[in-house]
């Protein structure tokens, strides 16, 4: 017997959230104190019609988009994000990474979710209760589940 089965109520959920930036490339930064965790793709979809017909006879796939976003502490935003691009002498919104969230129970992979060629878009301090809060977003390429991709890639 593993995880919950085990354990029951006592096994706790593990997640790690780990940056690899490909601009600049080299740079891994894994966040301790990131929260409220999101990755949504989306792709928009037309219904096709034909010749007079009120119901449509295919559904069309249209451009997709990862909306991804999360929370970490004003000072891991600082040294995670901020110092990365002053090192490398580039802008926030220059800065590409991959961000990968895996969670485990009991040491045993539960779910990873990989959100590829990550951009910031909007990085607003938010003061809360748990202290002074950086809520990151933007905008992905793709977004992998278990190593399945949510959209086919460009050839």
């Amino acid at each position: 017997m593993a995880g919950t089965l085990k354990k029951g109520a006592h096994s706790a959920v593990t997640t790690r959230h780990v940056l690899t930036f490909t601009r600049p490339a080299g740079v891994k930064k894994t966040l301790l104190t990131a929260r409220d965790a999101s990755a949504d793709p989306s792709q928009d979809q037309e219904a096709m019609h034909g010749d007079g017909s009120a119901a449509p006879y295919a559904v069309i796939q249209g451009d997709g988009s990862v909306e991804w976003g999360f929370s970490i502490a004003a000072h891991e935003y600082k040294s995670a994000i901020v110092q990365t691009a002053k090192t490398a002498g580039l802008t926030i919104q220059e800065l590409i990474f991959d961000w990968v969230m895996s969670s485990k129970v009991d040491g045993l992979d539960k779910f990873v979710q990989e959100v590829m060629g990550c951009q910031i878009g909007g990085a607003p301090h938010a003061p809360d209760a748990a202290g002074s809060m950086v809520e990151m977003s933007g905008i992905a390429l793709n977004v992998k589940t278990d190593g399945v991709a949510h959209f086919k890639e460009a050839q």
